[in-house]
């Protein structure tokens, strides 16, 4: 009886020591995933994304994940490999929704395939920067609108700044600026306000203790008066020369509610998917290190250096006591 009992737990335990069936695609594709070697990472490539097309439950979806990851690592160590790597990092976006991570995939995908960059005709040109003409073009142009002449008038006198602005005349005269060029420099000189300085008030005559009251030239609005349409055209043009490119913190924070952003680093991707990197082999429904799924032998521990014997100098011989 006893024997019995003994054969049924040994069975049992065998049984429980067996990997758990694989179903699915992992069934459906197991000699492609057995053959599959890290020399060829095109192969796990092609296949992840077969299976991510006919991918019906989570576990097919997971097993497509970790094929493209993957690939990618297997790929961008290697440089005649490198469009391998960025297909991966691409065809990853189709596995999960998140429009963060699909913008850092994106970004993932060129850092290690230029090719996948914007070609330069396409690319957004540099912010404008205080030192830019496009940033003095439209500073001018605030500055005048303000009725700050005098300031107006000092980067007017600047050759590039001259020049831009007589090179865009005909787009001046239609953004809001009636005279273009000459119209510009016309306000600039007729301003700032000769009766309040644009102090916007001046101050009652013959009353103690003062009391101020808006400017009778200016109306407490120094500079030109212009129309609604005329305002939106020299808005619009700004914009233009500035690229439209500022954002301010609260924008930002309304959009991803402050969270850092994460660095294109190839090193990263495994670990954001939550894929072993040096499990390349697929052996009976798991991944390992090595083809035969065994323990990879540790490194050999590193040997002290042995410690130098110290260098005894003989003493000079004294010729006196010789």
């Amino acid at each position: 009886m006893k024997a019995w009992v003994i054969a049924i737990m040994v069975l049992s335990a065998a049984a429980l020591a067996q990997p758990a069936p694989f179903v699915g695609a992992a069934q459906q594709h197991h000699d492609e995933l057995t053959a599959l070697n890290p020399q060829d990472p095109q192969a796990y490539l092609l296949l992840g994304e077969v299976i991510a097309d006919q991918a019906k439950t989570e576990a097919d979806r997971r097993l497509a994940t970790q094929l493209l990851c993957l690939a990618f690592e297997a790929a961008r160590g290697k440089p005649a490999q490198h469009s391998v790597a960025g297909a991966a990092a691409m065809a990853l976006t189709d596995l999960d929704g998140t429009e963060k991570t699909k913008r850092w995939l994106t970004a993932m995908a060129r850092t290690v395939d230029p090719s996948r960059a914007e070609p330069q005709w396409l690319a957004k040109p540099a912010p404008a920067s205080p030192d830019s003409s496009q940033y003095q073009i439209a500073t001018v142009l605030g500055m005048v609108r303000s009725g700050d002449g005098a300031q107006a008038r000092t980067l007017l006198a600047k050759r590039e700044v001259h020049e831009s602005l007589a090179a865009m005349d005909r787009l001046l005269a239609s953004s809001g600026v009636t005279g273009g060029l000459s119209g510009l420099e016309r306000e600039a000189a007729k301003w700032s306000c000769p009766t309040c300085g644009n102090k916007r008030v001046v101050r009652k005559q013959g009353v103690t203790p003062p009391e101020y009251r808006a400017c009778t030239n200016c109306a407490g609005a120094p500079g030109p008066a212009l129309s609604n349409e005329d305002l939106i055209g020299q808005l619009r043009l700004e914009s233009l020369l500035l690229q439209g490119l500022q954002r301010s913190w609260a924008a930002q924070a309304a959009t991803d509610r402050g969270e850092p952003l994460i660095d294109p680093d190839p090193v990263a991707l495994c670990a954001a998917f939550q894929v072993d990197p040096a499990k390349f082999y697929w052996r009976e429904g798991q991944w390992c290190a090595t083809p035969d799924c065994s323990t990879p032998a540790p490194p050999p521990p590193l040997k002290a250096p042995e410690p130098k014997k110290p260098t005894v100098t003989p003493a000079p011989k004294d010729s006196a006591a010789q």
